[in-house]
């Protein structure tokens, strides 16, 4: 039996961001479909890097993708708050990189 990829976006690819978006490209469970960065350059170079579907910089697009199951929030700690009450309105499953 066929099981559907978990499909996941990681928004915020600073050190510990990047460690997620990296263990998450290697599980043959999931689809990275999504890295995000305020920085373009950042974005780009690790969707090519790790094969994510999209980047953007702007985390709108990722909350509006109805096709995201579940989201990694590696984002400084004061965005935290407002990511993830988007995420939630959004109905997508939440891991946040530190605790609030």
């Amino acid at each position: 039996m066929m099981t559907k990829k978990i499909s996941c976006a990681v928004i915020g690819l600073g050190r510990l961001g990047y460690i997620h978006a990296k263990n998450l490209a290697a599980h043959p469970d999931v689809e990275l479909a999504w890295v995000v960065d305020a920085l373009q350059d950042r974005a780009a170079k690790v969707a090519y890097e790790l094969n994510a579907a999209k980047w953007a910089t702007d985390v709108a697009e990722v909350f509006g993708d109805s096709n995201i199951d579940a989201v990694i929030i590696a984002t400084p700690t004061p965005l935290h708050a407002a990511l993830i009450k988007q995420a939630a309105q959004s109905k997508k499953q939440i891991f946040v990189e530190k605790p609030l």
